[in-house]
């Protein structure tokens, strides 16, 4: 029974050692998928972080043409606009030109009119004053 006592106890204390041992294996094991886990995860961040300052520094980049098409667009307004500006103010100039032309045409025309009238009443006063002075020829002479 001794016997059958002590390989009871060796067989505990062989699954005790043999448990220990396991463990300690697993726990080893456990630790380096921890740090394979934790390295990947490192890695992992670090590659985000390299991509999120890449695409910032794309989307930078595309910022920046997009502002130098947008002022290059701006300048082009800017000299249509300026463009449309000189246009309008010589179209300005030229009806004023216009309006001024009209204005000393009709003033002549209504000068012209009035001195037209003065001399056809004068034509009319100078024949009438010329028959006047024939009937009295005539008058004279007796015809």
């Amino acid at each position: 029974m001794e016997y059958a006592i002590t390989g009871l106890v060796a067989l505990v204390l062989g699954g005790a050692v043999g448990f220990y041992f396991e463990r300690m294996r697993r726990g080893a094991a456990f630790q380096d998928r921890d740090a394979i886990i934790a390295q990947a995860q490192r890695e992992a961040d670090n590659l985000k972080r390299t991509e999120e300052i890449a695409a910032k520094e794309i989307v930078l980049k595309r910022r920046e043409e997009l502002e130098r098409e947008i002022n290059k667009t701006r300048d082009e307004v800017r000299d249509f606009e300026r463009q449309l500006d000189k246009r309008e103010s010589s179209l300005k100039e030229q009806q004023d030109d216009l309006v001024k032309k009209e204005r000393f045409l009709q003033t002549n025309q209504t000068k012209l009119a009035e001195r037209m009238k003065v001399i056809e009443a004068r034509d009319k006063e100078l024949e009438r004053l010329l028959r006047d002075e024939q009937e009295q020829l005539y008058k004279i002479s007796g015809l």
